[in-house]
């Protein structure tokens, strides 16, 4: 009985450690991957509707493309078009 103890401390211990170590140095890169400052900053719509206790996360990729190319691209996902590559049921919901 005292391993056991001894093995959920441990478990416990090197568990939180492994929650600090995400919390500190993982999820701030985790928020705001491949985003500029520029847009963490930036102002979008419905901003204000969020509430200022919630965790926003901005994340972004650099397109070196026209807006006609990536459009077209853009426009073919969705159900019953090119799709998300997923399942029905779950494009349903």
């Amino acid at each position: 009985m005292n391993n056991l103890k001894q093995f959920i401390k441990y478990t416990f211990i090197v568990y939180a450690i492994i929650a600090f170590i995400y919390w500190v140095f993982i999820r701030p890169k985790n928020n705001n991957w491949g985003a500029t400052p520029a847009e963490i900053s930036a102002k979008m719509l419905e901003d204000d509707s969020i509430s200022p206790n919630r965790v926003v996360s901005t994340r972004a990729i650099t397109i070196h493309a026209t807006k006609e190319n990536v459009w077209t691209f853009v426009a073919q996902t969705g159900q019953n078009r090119g799709g998300f590559n997923s399942y029905y049921w779950l494009e349903n919901l």
